[in-house]
């Protein structure tokens, strides 16, 4: 079994969310590689490579339902896949927190 360190490498990294001159942004890493969609339009991936992908997917959705998370939007345009074959999990714009652990949240205000 894997650390948990390991498994959320492959949930992209942001380092900052704020607003500067009234426009809001969120800062993140950048990863090289090209969407799951685009690789899949350009080559057939065989069953070694799709299992090897569909398991870091696996391992990044765990980590984040570990947490309280859940996705909601998972496509292959939310899948980056790095040039050494590594995986990342972006776009949580869509996700819920399942977990409460204020009162705010407890009460169902819980941001989406």
């Amino acid at each position: 079994m894997q650390p948990a360190r390991s498994i959320i490498r492959n949930i992209i990294t942001i380092y900052e969310v704020g607003e500067f001159d009234g426009i809001y942004f969120i800062a993140s890493e950048y990863i090289e590689g090209d969407t799951l969609r685009r690789k899949l339009n350009r080559e057939q991936i065989n069953i070694a490579i799709a299992a090897e992908i569909a398991c870091q997917i696996a391992a990044a959705l765990g980590a984040a339902h570990a947490a309280g998370i859940l996705h909601r939007d998972i496509k292959p345009e939310n899948i980056m896949i790095r040039p050494d074959g590594y995986v990342k999990v972006l776009d949580f714009g869509l996700a819920k927190l399942t977990r409460s652990d204020t009162e705010e949240e407890a009460s169902g205000f819980a941001m989406t």
